[in-house]
């Protein structure tokens, strides 16, 4: 019995190896040259341009400040705004504001040279001539050469523009007439000159104010103010009885010749009156 118990563990022991060996024989070996099945591979993505995305801030907490410098904008130029008007609307772009050109047009005038002889002293009734005359600054002219009046010409040096007018007023005692144009050009080896007729009315201080204009040289409607001055005039007194005997000298004349002529007459028949009555006198007979 013990022999056969040896025997069959002997035969079960060699029909599991011979299992096992079937086993492994089913299960499939690999060429020693064949680099077998593919391992896994991880795929790396090439790097992208991402756009950030700011995170969501919480509560409480500030916003990130940006990491790029900021572009700085450049300031506009400031609107010159005559004082005691509001500041101009926006444009649309097609026609700057009045404030804008005005400047525009004073930045396109040149340094110049502006002469006068003031008008002061006068007589009541006086007519002078007043001129004011102006070139640029590069002239050779001297502006003040050849003014009409006596005495110191008055200097100043406004901004000249290519084409200016002048304007002359006065708050009352002097007449004021225009002599020449309003508008003139102004030569650049030149002068150019305004000329008014003055004529003193009331006696006393009175003042006149002179002023200088740049239109617009595009043809707008804007007119610039480059220069204003007030000018002192005195008027004396001393014209009253003057003037009313040169006005009244033609009718005194007329009406003295008549006075002549009728007392000559009157005189020429009283004499001969007298010489009909002598001559009658003696012609009478003596009784």
């Amino acid at each position: 019995m013990a022999d056969r118990r040896v025997g069959n563990g002997w035969l079960a022991l060699v029909a599991a190896i011979l299992i096992m060996m079937g086993l492994l024989s089913c299960t499939p070996q690999g060429d020693p040259g064949d680099p077998g099945p593919p391992s896994p591979t991880v795929t790396v993505p090439e790097p992208s341009e991402t756009v950030p995305v700011d995170p969501v801030p919480t509560v409480g907490t500030p916003p990130p400040k940006p990491s790029a410098t900021p572009t700085r904008v450049p300031s506009a130029t400031p609107t010159l705004v005559p004082t005691g008007t509001p500041p101009p609307e926006p444009s649309d772009g097609g026609t700057p504001p009045p404030g804008e050109r005005s400047q525009e047009i004073l930045d396109r005038c040149f340094e110049g040279k502006l002469a006068f002889r003031p008008p002061s002293p006068l007589q009541q009734g006086d007519v002078v001539e007043f001129v004011v005359r102006v070139a640029l600054s590069t002239s050779p002219v001297d502006p003040a050469t050849g003014l009409p009046g006596s005495g110191e010409p008055t200097r100043r040096q406004p901004p000249i523009c290519e084409r200016m007018s002048a304007d002359l007023t006065s708050s009352g005692g002097v007449t004021i007439e225009r002599a020449s144009s309003e508008l003139i050009s102004i030569p650049q080896r030149g002068a150019g000159e305004w000329a008014w007729h003055l004529t003193a009315v009331e006696s006393g201080q009175h003042e006149m104010v002179l002023r200088l204009l740049a239109p617009d040289p595009e043809g707008g409607t804007i007119t610039v103010e480059t220069f204003r001055e007030t000018i002192t005039v005195e008027i004396g007194l001393m014209y009253v009885v003057s003037k009313w005997i040169q006005e009244m000298a033609p009718p005194l004349q007329a009406l003295l010749g008549i006075i002549v002529i009728l007392g000559g007459w009157a005189l020429f028949l009283f004499t001969r009156r007298r010489r009909r009555a002598k001559h009658t006198a003696k012609a009478r007979p003596e009784h």
